[in-house]
Order: structure tokens, then C-alpha cells, then sequence
């Protein structure tokens, strides 16, 4: 356990925690509300989510991020920020698609394991009326009856209830796979925020070289600082299932429940959160430099390599591929990426003139 990534996190969260009490909160409420919205107008989260909940994700992280330059929030630059989202250098930030494909892994694999540990317990529990069911429905798929079969795992049955309860204890295992993915490349955001210019496939290239050198370590710290977040995500999970059972609601609501009371119970971490994975980010804010710097070195040495120069360029590139640069150069100016990131969006000090000496105090924090 490193114990002085720990003290970074407090030292962030402590600038203001009021600040990061109600963005966080706000943020995952917005989520909860989007996902009753589902159970109303079903389909549509897959909308809501990418291009309402997303940019206001990325608005939190970088509006809590902005607290070292006297930055607070307001509906004006949240917004601001949100639309900042869908800029070539930040779009594509959270590596949405590929979290989304690792999540229908988990839920197909997790639908397959309860399929098969659960099925006992039905036996044991509904006995012959289970067995009986379940060869029906065998029956019907025999005879190619799929309407059929359909139809009966829509109606009141001992074979429905399993095959319901499986599926949606599969997706449920997709959402917090899902939510690990989002969260665990979130550190991402900080990166393109500080590559001014770069569109975030360049920030992801670099990511995905820093994963590969220093992964093992990130995913150590990562998981050190966010356990409880999960352990409460799964809780409110958990919590959710039981209260759909045991109320006897409709088990189609089981998903949704549980998903929105999971996401409840990561709201007293939530603001430690992102506290901490800023203090990630400024951990490892030298590798994912090196990480760039090598990057960008490869790319000339294809350049160099691959393609056809004048002695001319091919002097200058082998001037740039051994000049070292001044360690003042290498220095990413985080204020004007900032700035760049989210439109020049100037925010009010949230805190009293006494306190002037935090950019100088957090700057140290993130060398």
C-alpha cells in the first residue's frame, strides 16, 4: 500500500470538500434518474447515457480537476465543460466501446455460470414443477416452436423465474464490469486534458504504453484506493435483488432497481473517488510522459525509416530523435491544456483569499 498516494488523495479532497460532496453526488443522481427514465421509455438509456451522461461525467472530473486553478461549478461551465466533451481530444476519453465489449463478456460468461450453479437450487426449491416446466419448454424449442417457447418465458413459471433471474443477475455483473472499466481508464481524462492539440487516440496510445510498462502497479494502486467503491456497488446490488423479491415487484424491475440503488451506495465514497484517481494521475504523471515521449520517438523512427527524406530532414530527425529536452520544456503547462480542454471556461475562487497559497501547494502534490 503506498501510503503517500493516500495523503495525496486527502490533500486533494480536503482543498474543497464541499465541492467534491455535491459534483459527485449531482453526477451519480443524474445517472439514478437516467436509469428510471429507462423502465418508463425502455431503449432509451442508450441515447441518455452516451450523450447526456457521459459529457457530464467528464465535466465532473474536470470541474473537481479545476479546483487547483481556483475553479468551482456552475450550470454555465458545466455545460461548457460537457460540450467539451465532444471535442477531437477529448472524445473517446473514456473508452467507452471497449468497456462495453469487455461487459457483454462478463455478461455472457456470467449468465453461463449462473445458468448452470443455479439451476440446483431451483430444483431443490420448486421441485417437480420445475423439472416439468423446464422440459416443456426443452419440448417447444424441439419442435422448433420458438414463438412458443417465447411466449411461455413471458408468462408465470418456475422455468421464466430461472431464466429471468439468470439473465439479470448476468447483465448486472455486465454493469459493474462495466462501471470497472469507465472508472479504471478514467485516469485518461487527466491525460488528454494535459495533451493540448492531441486527439485522444494519441492520449489512448499513450495510456494503453503506459498500461503496458507500469500496469501491474497502476492496477495496484487502483484497486488499494477504490475498493470500497465497488464492495458498495455491489452491496446496492445485492440490496436491490432482495427488495424486488421481497416486496414480490414485477422482476422485470430487478435490473434497473438494483442498478440505481448500487450507484446510491457509491455516493458517501464517491467524492474519495475522484479524489483519488486524481492522485493517481499525478503519481504517474512522469510515465505517462515517458510514455508519450516514446510514442512520439517511434513514430519518428518510422518516419525515418519508412519513408523517402533528403539528407536535409533526415539530419533534423536524427537532431530530434538524440536531442534530449530541457526538463522545463518537458514540464506539460497544465493551466493552458486546461484552458484549451474545456473553451477558456473561467471559474469563480471557491475559497477565501487566506487560501491563495493551493496552486502552489498542489502543484508540488502532481510533480
Amino acid at each position: 500500500m503506498d501510503k503517500k498516494l493516500f495523503k495525496t488523495r486527502e490533500e486533494i479532497y480536503k482543498k474543497c470538500p464541499s465541492i467534491f460532496w455535491e459534483v459527485s453526488i449531482f453526477s451519480l443522481l443524474i445517472a439514478i434518474g437516467l436509469i428510471a427514465l429507462e423502465t418508463v421509455a425502455p431503449g432509451l438509456f442508450l441515447v441518455t447515457i452516451f450523450f447526456l451522461f457521459f459529457p457530464l461525467l467528464y465535466a465532473t472530473y474536470m470541474t473537481l480537476y479545476s479546483i487547483k486553478f481556483g475553479g468551482t461549478v456552475s450550470a454555465k461551465s458545466t455545460l461548457a465543460i460537457s460540450l467539451a466533451y465532444f471535442k477531437r481530444n477529448n472524445f473517446g476519453c473514456f473508452r467507452i466501446f471497449r468497456c462495453f465489449l469487455h461487459a457483454i463478456l462478463v455478461l455472457v460468461i456470467a449468465y453461463i455460470v449462473f445458468s448452470f450453479a443455479l439451476q440446483p437450487i431451483f430444483e431443490s426449491i420448486y421441485g417437480d414443477a420445475f423439472n416439468e416446466s423446464y422440459n416443456y419448454l426443452q419440448g417447444l424449442y424441439a419442435n422448433n416452436d420458438f414463438e412458443g417457447a417465447l411466449n411461455y418465458l413471458t408468462e408465470s413459471n418456475p422455468t421464466a423465474f430461472f431464466f429471468n433471474f439468470t439473465l439479470s443477475l448476468g447483465c448486472s455483473f455486465g454493469v459493474i464490469a462495466f462501471i470497472f472499466g469507465i472508472t479504471f481508464n478514467s485516469i485518461n481524462v487527466y491525460l488528454c486534458a494535459n495533451i493540448p492539440g492531441a486527439t485522444a487516440q494519441f492520449s489512448t496510445a499513450v495510456f494503453n504504453r503506459f498500461l503496458a510498462f507500469r500496469g501491474g502497479l497502476y492496477r495496484k494502486d487502483f484497486w488499494s484506493l477504490n475498493w470500497p467503491l465497488f464492495v458498495l456497488l455491489l452491496a446496492g446490488i445485492a440490496s436491490g435483488y432482495f427488495l424486488v423479491i421481497g416486496v414480490n415487484m414485477p422482476f422485470a424491475l430487478a435490473l434497473p432497481i438494483s442498478t440505481m440503488i448500487g450507484i446510491f451506495f457509491m455516493i458517501p465514497f464517491a467524492p474519495f473517488f475522484f479524489a483519488g484517481m486524481e492522485s493517481l494521475f499525478a503519481k504517474y504523471n512522469a510515465d505517462l510522459k515517458q510514455a508519450s515521449v516514446d510514442i512520439t520517438n517511434n513514430f519518428l523512427v518510422q518516419i525515418k525509416n519508412n519513408i523517402r527524406l533528403s539528407e536535409e530532414d533526415k539530419a533534423k530527425l536524427e537532431e530530434l530523435l538524440s536531442k534530449k529536452q530541457p526538463e522545463e520544456n518537458s514540464e506539460i503547462n497544465k493551466e493552458d491544456a486546461f484552458d484549451n480542454q474545456t473553451n477558456g471556461v473561467e471559474f469563480e475562487d471557491p475559497i477565501d483569499n487566506s487560501n491563495k497559497s493551493r496552486k502552489d501547494d498542489d502543484d508540488g502534490t502532481n510533480e
